[in-house]
């Protein structure tokens, strides 16, 4: 950190630089202007922009010639989880700053509900370590969700107090509306001490409009990334919602909201831009947050427009503007040189006053391991058999209705169906034929023997089974299949491996890959996890499977913060009416 004097003194020019960037075209994210000029920093920050004084340049000040090209600040996504990635957490950051991302702001859950606040502290270590700036959010989410399912680290309120003092901590996390509406003492309590801190309430505003979007509102959630269109966004922006506009892998929304952007171009400072869940290949061949202005752009907003979007206007929202951002004097030396304006992608990587990736490559070392302190661990009360996995019919049944979690590909959001299938002696059977297959969630960290049953459409699985414990927001092992035997085989290979992803076909594991970070994340970089993941997904295709995103589709699809249902290892959960629900509802002879 270059002391206050040392700042003054730089831009005064009365000390040297220790880099400046010469013959640039400067963007002024503040002005959405475009100016020749150069760019000094000294220690890791910006110390003079355009018309640099001569005293900037010394003997030891390390000059690049960057004439042409465009510096901008470093990108900021303004919500990722790092799990759907499966990428280890330096690993991610290293796939990030080569992109041009020096911000990230995630909540680190699924490394909370693993492993505490120690793991949570050890992966931040990681990602700073490699040079991206871990804007922290709370993992409020969590809380009140112990009621519903089984965590390996039960949430505490006190502990997220404890990370609301943390001095990296700027904002607690989506809090899921229903739980805030319903006065949850323990939520209400964490939301009222960072609010008091001046901290930000980052929101998860699905599902709901008219009074509770207001009294949501009203309990401090300033924005929202579960808009899917424009209405939906309208309604939230002129509440005072800051829209984050959200381009992941399992749930693309930009493209229906930039023209809501478009239709207030004066309210273009409240729009921001975040991932979600995004995974390795995706990351790989499409980008990250330069991926998501090239798709502002291709939808009619003007490039610096866009530019805003992930850059100052996040830093405004998180009360940032202070640090990051813009490119002017005494903000942390985040910079991008683009060749190209309109592409966002960086020919140079400038983080914290230091190179960190150019040409697309990242200039640190990132060694991927896992420590013991955060390995995956399965403990289940027995083997799971065929018949752990049946529901039961009352006596006397020949055909049940039942409730169904419906998949529905490009949304994280379920639909509630309804299906009836046949009973055979006392179990209500699957319906393979109409896509209505058995699922279920083991809980794995405690060996409690809990399992919650349901019935799944919209996965087309032919044959076969899928298991895995990257299964939100608990983490336990999840499980579908078009035969109880096959599900077995699988949740007994899954348990094999330690945790992770498993693909059955028959007696054959089509694909197995390991999750040795909690059961969640991998232990390679970008390109070997994208292309482990892309064989999972493969794999699950094979069986008939038609999603885009097949393995984040299956992991939200018993999330219980989000319509329609949920599942966990206590049972089915209806998000809307806030209750566990039989799955069967009516039976017939």
């Amino acid at each position: 950190m270059v002391a206050l004097a040392q700042r003054i003194e730089g831009a005064l020019g009365r000390v040297p630089a220790d880099l400046v960037l010469e013959g640039g075209r400067i963007v002024n994210v503040f002005t959405c202007e475009v100016t020749e000029g150069a760019l000094a920093v000294r220690g890791d920050r910006v110390v003079s922009v355009g018309r640099v004084p001569p005293g900037v340049k010394g003997p030891e000040t390390e000059i690049l010639d960057v004439s042409g090209a465009f510096l901008v600040p470093g990108y900021i996504d303004a919500h990722m989880h790092v799990g759907g990635s499966y990428l280890p957490v330096g690993a991610l950051a290293a796939a990030l700053l080569e992109r041009g991302t020096t911000s990230l702001a995630t909540d680190l859950y699924e490394l909370y509900a693993m492993f505490g606040l120690a793991g949570v502290e050890e992966c931040i270590e990681q990602a700073e370590r490699a040079g991206l700036k871990v804007l922290f959010m709370s993992p409020a989410h969590l809380i009140g969700l112990e009621r519903l399912g089984t965590f390996a680290h039960t949430p505490d309120a006190d502990e997220f107090l404890a990370m609301g003092r943390w001095p990296r901590t700027i904002a607690v996390n989506e809090a899921p509306p229903l739980v805030v509406l319903r006065g949850n003492e323990d939520v209400l309590r964490v939301l009222e001490a960072a609010l008091a801190d001046r901290k930000v309430f980052e929101g998860h505003a699905v599902g709901i409009d008219g009074a509770d979007l207001q009294a949501y509102a009203a309990a401090g959630a300033s924005s929202d990334h579960e808009a899917r269109d424009v209405d939906e966004a309208r309604e939230k922006l002129r509440l005072g919602y800051r829209i984050i506009m959200r381009e992941g892998s399992a749930s693309r929304d930009l493209a229906n909201l930039a023209p809501l952007l478009l239709e207030y171009p004066n309210s273009a400072r409240f729009f921001l831009v975040c991932s979600d869940e995004l995974e390795p290949k995706d990351l790989l061949a499409e980008g990250h947050v330069d991926h998501k202005l090239r798709r502002l752009v291709e939808a009619g907003v003007d490039p610096i427009i866009a530019l805003q979007t992930a850059t100052i206007n996040a830093a405004e929202y998180f009360g940032l503007a202070g640090e990051i951002g813009s490119l002017t004097p005494g903000k942390l030396a985040d910079v991008l040189v683009l060749e190209r304006l309109e592409e966002f992608r960086p020919a140079l990587v400038i983080a914290n006053g230091r190179v960190a990736a150019e040409a697309g490559r990242f200039a640190g070392s990132v060694t991927v391991s896992t420590p013991e302190s955060l390995r995956s661990r399965i403990v289940l009360a027995k083997a799971v058999e065929p018949g752990d996995l049946l529901l039961a019919a009352p006596d006397g049944a020949g055909r049940a209705t039942v409730r169904v979690i419906g998949i529905v590909d490009g949304t994280l959001v379920s639909e509630a169906g309804t299906h009836q299938c046949e009973v055979r002696d006392g179990v209500v059977l699957a319906d393979r034929a109409r896509d209505v297959l058995r699922v279920a969630v083991v809980e794995r960290h405690h060996g409690s023997g809990r399992i919650g049953r349901a019935f799944m459409s919209g996965l087309k699985l032919g044959a076969g089974a899928v298991a895995m414990t990257y299964c939100h927001v608990h983490q336990n092992l999840l499980v579908i299949g078009a035969s109880d035997e096959e599900m077995a085989r699988a949740v007994a290979e899954v348990e094999a491996i330690g945790g992770g992803i498993v693909v059955i076909h028959g007696d054959r594991v089509l694909k197995a890959l390991p999750l040795p970070v909690g059961g969640v994340l991998g232990a390679a970089g970008l390109e070997g996890m994208a292309a482990e993941v892309a064989e999972a997904e493969g794999a699950i295709r094979s069986l008939g499977c038609e999603l885009t995103s097949p393995v984040l589709s299956i992991a939200f699809s018993v999330l219980p913060t989000i319509p329609a249902y949920g599942l966990t290892d206590f049972g089915l959960y209806d998000v809307a009416a806030g209750e566990f629900v039989d799955v069967v509802l009516e039976t017939a002879p």
